[in-house]
């Protein structure tokens, strides 16, 4: 949830989607009753967590898994710059200690929790 306008378009969409298909599509058998005819279950979505936001409310401590987040976005060769002195890792560890001070925690990521009544 942000004040100002998100650039990426392709982001807005996706979270939008995913929103959507949550709540209230993924609960009941109304809005796909083929899956009841295939014997497939609804679930319930309890939480969403929205990564990106102006206003946190949710932090997880990342401390235990960091290297394996800054290995797998160094894998997104298209999307993270290889340019000199722009080291992804860098850039995440420095955002992860930065969210984790706020969280007293050594590296954090920070989300907007939507809770979901069912």
């Amino acid at each position: 949830i942000r004040r100002g306008f998100y650039l990426h378009r392709d982001h807005r969409i996706c979270g939008q989607v995913t929103i959507d298909a949550t709540y209230p599509y993924a609960r009941d058998h109304l809005h796909y009753p083929e899956h009841a005819q295939e014997g497939l279950e609804t679930h319930k979505v309890a939480d969403i967590l929205l990564w990106g936001t102006e206003e946190p409310d949710t932090f997880i401590d990342i401390t235990d898994t960091i290297e394996r987040k800054i290995s797998s976005l160094k894998k997104h060769v298209s999307q993270v710059s290889s340019d000199e002195g722009q080291d992804v890792g860098d850039f995440v560890k420095a955002n992860g200690l930065r969210i984790g001070q706020r969280a007293d925690m050594p590296y954090g990521e920070a989300f907007r929790r939507i809770q979901i009544r069912n």
